[in-house]
């Protein structure tokens, strides 16, 4: 299951910018991978991409990383119950330290970026396109669903060293520099 908040202003790099975030019912795993658009009349109507995708640990108290799936559990756990959770994401886009303090309103929590170096005062909303198809929430209502299984989303296999040595891709000639917005 997938524990949801929507986060109406979108989530802030600003250690400075305190976003409401609300907490909304648990989503079905499957739902991480959806992009389309939700019928009028149904809960959570509109268009639908994956803005952002990747990993998350808790982050209080971390001693090492990795953690052992279970602590990890019982860390996030133990957060969401004292209404204090605090977490390192490892997105496409958002990466960091962050964390959800439960306001006096069961629902309501605050998305409160940490200081950290990928702390930064610029826009992380202004990246419009979905992780998966590239499409933004307007194109959306004119492209065909996209539905990938949501496990595909998830590292899995077992944790394999980095290799001792690496061939680096060489510079090719062209006739004008590469520039497209779906390469970083």
């Amino acid at each position: 299951m997938l524990k949801s908040w929507a986060v109406p202003k979108g989530p802030s790099l600003d250690p400075a910018d305190k976003r409401l975030a609300v907490q909304t019912e648990d989503h079905p795993f499957d739902y991480a991978s959806f992009e389309g658009v939700i019928p009028p009349g149904q809960y959570g109507a509109g268009e639908v991409i994956v803005w952002d995708c990747g990993v998350y640990c808790p982050d209080e108290g971390l001693e090492q990383w990795p953690l052992e799936r279970a602590e990890a559990e019982r860390r996030i756990l133990a957060g969401l119950e004292k209404g204090k959770l605090s977490f390192f994401l490892r997105g496409a886009k958002v990466k960091g330290s962050f964390a959800l303090v439960r306001s006096s309103e069961a629902k309501n929590w605050f998305l409160i970026k940490h200081k950290d170096r990928y702390a930064a005062k610029n826009d992380i909303t202004a990246e419009e396109r979905s992780v998966l198809s590239q499409m933004t929430v307007t194109e959306a209502k004119s492209v065909p669903a996209h539905r990938m299984p949501a496990a595909q989303l998830v590292p899995t296999g077992p944790l394999e060293a980095m290799p001792g040595t690496l061939s680096p891709m060489h510079a090719e000639i062209g006739d004008a520099p590469f520039n497209d917005p779906r390469w970083i």
